[in-house]
């Protein structure tokens, strides 16, 4: 990475961040950095309701492999949806990927 090359392009750099404040330049100075949420582990599945339920979701649309449809860890993910998610919710699923 080359910090001089950001700097030409006017971004700011842990390097120049301190100097663009002193001379008055005008920098944003917000970093947000945002990422989804990834788990995984043993019970990491059964997660997947309480999280659609904290969302407010009504309409889910669930993409699974159709073999992995077959699998225990997607029937976890059924009956999660089904226990958290309030009763007036609209499930699809498409298992058609290939």
């Amino acid at each position: 990475y080359d910090s001089h090359k950001f700097q030409k392009r006017g971004y700011l750099t842990t390097a120049n961040a301190s100097s663009s404040f002193q001379n008055g330049e005008n920098y944003d100075h917000i970093c947000e950095l945002a990422s989804s949420s990834l788990r995984f582990g043993p019970g990491s599945t059964m997660e997947v309701g309480y999280d659609l339920a904290s969302l407010k979701a009504r309409r889910i649309l669930l993409f699974v492999d159709p073999h992995v449809a077959k699998l225990p860890p997607f029937e976890n993910v059924l009956c999660s949806i089904d226990q958290h998610v309030p009763k007036s919710y609209e499930l699809d699923i498409y298992d058609q990927i290939r």
